[in-house]
């Protein structure tokens, strides 16, 4: 995640680069544990600063793997899986 005005200020320096190609990674801080950015994005959003349901890890983790099952069979790839599971956890 990033900050707008941050990533327009990087695209303003990157303009003065001499011509090729670069490869950056970029980040941004602070970074935000997912419970912490749930309360502001609701709290930009107007509404009440809480955190509603919160699924187990072990319920989360076994849908992953459902997906990387599926994933292994069909050759398809998905937005879920159980390494993102796991390290959506790992912030909290």
């Amino acid at each position: 995640m990033a900050y707008v005005e941050n990533v327009v200020a990087f695209l303003e320096y990157s303009l003065g680069f001499e011509n090729g190609v670069h490869i950056y990674n970029y980040i941004d801080k602070p970074d935000f544990d997912m419970n912490t950015l749930v309360k502001k994005v609701n709290k930009a959003l107007g509404k009440e600063e809480k955190i509603g349901f919160k699924m187990p890890f072990s319920i989360g983790f076994a849908i992953g793997k459902v997906f990387d099952f599926t994933a292994a069979i069909t050759g398809k790839r998905f937005t879920v899986s159980s390494i993102r599971v796991k390290k959506f956890y790992q912030e909290e």
